[in-house]
């Protein structure tokens, strides 16, 4: 029998959190899944924990890698190539779940057929599992109750306020959607996922659903992870211009001719990034943006 939903793991030395988020998958109250286990050629001990976890039912595949892709997102799109169901959820391995978050976000897929992505609100966890924050509560915008957006229109407050889903794992995502924009873009390094959801957007609605249903694992700066994400390298800047000029692109033009319209997300440090390595003429930045 096919599955409604699939979950893909996709997981690069995170041994020490593997297996809780392992069991908060295999401990859904909303059983109808598949599980597809990714590892980018671990390094660390994570092979002996998916060993434990590989002949469970709900197990489908478990690819290894024999040399590490250096992209999230060809994993993404390797885990979702192998799907069958008709949804997928990309649960970050050192992040976990409430063992409600299908039971919440399958229906607003099976109700809505418009919408090609929904998100959950999220906690955020130290290393050890405390909560530190809610992530929604830190965001510009109000995310204190439950909504369904126009994708459009969620295009164009990403463009105002930046990303609004920060963490793959908290959103239960269409799969013909996903392949109907030809999959991630894999020649992005850091913005991909930004991009990904943007394109989906721009061909579907958004939903989110107020209950924290997510823990989002908090990336500290000694990681080799958190210093090239926020280093000046201007590689995050300059997806990000292309991001925004996607945006753009996929507005209506008279939009930007609005008085009312404040784009508080481009910094000086994205600016300065455009103005040496993009073109106005190629990517459409408005003149009130340069």
């Amino acid at each position: 029998m096919t599955p409604k939903v699939s979950i893909i793991i996709p997981n690069y030395n995170h041994a020490r959190f593997l297996e809780r988020r392992i069991l908060s998958v295999l401990n859904q109250i909303y059983q109808d899944f598949e599980v597809i286990y990714l590892d980018d050629c671990s390094n660390d001990n994570s092979r002996d924990i998916i060993e434990k976890y590989k002949n469970n039912k709900k197990v489908s595949k478990v690819i290894i890698n024999s040399e590490n892709s250096g992209s999230t997102f060809k994993q993404w799109n390797k885990g979702v190539k192998q799907a069958k169901g008709e949804y997928v959820w990309l649960a970050e391995s050192d992040d976990y779940a409430d063992n409600r978050f299908l039971e919440f976000m399958v229906p607003i897929l099976e109700e809505n057929p418009n919408v090609g992505i929904v998100k959950c609100r999220s906690y955020v966890v130290d290393q050890d599992n405390n909560i530190l924050d809610i992530l929604e509560e830190n965001y510009p915008r109000d995310w204190s109750k439950s909504f369904i957006l126009n994708g459009k229109e969620e295009c164009l407050l990403n463009i105002k306020h930046g990303i609004s889903i920060v963490n793959a794992s908290a959103t239960l995502i269409r799969k013909s959607v996903y392949e109907a924009i030809g999959c991630a873009d894999t020649s992005f390094k850091m913005a991909g996922d930004w991009m990904t959801w943007c394109r989906m957007l721009d061909k579907s609605d958004f939903a989110y659903i107020s209950e924290p249903l997510n823990y989002m694992r908090k990336v500290h700066s000694n990681t080799a992870r958190a210093k090239h994400l926020y280093s000046f390298t201007g590689t995050r800047e300059l997806e990000d211009i292309k991001v925004v000029s996607f945006l753009i692109r996929s507005s209506a033009p008279s939009f930007w001719f609005s008085n009312n319209f404040e784009c508080v997300f481009i910094s000086e440090e994205h600016l300065l990034i455009a103005s040496e390595y993009l073109s106005a003429e190629r990517f459409l930045i408005p003149s009130g943006l340069r």
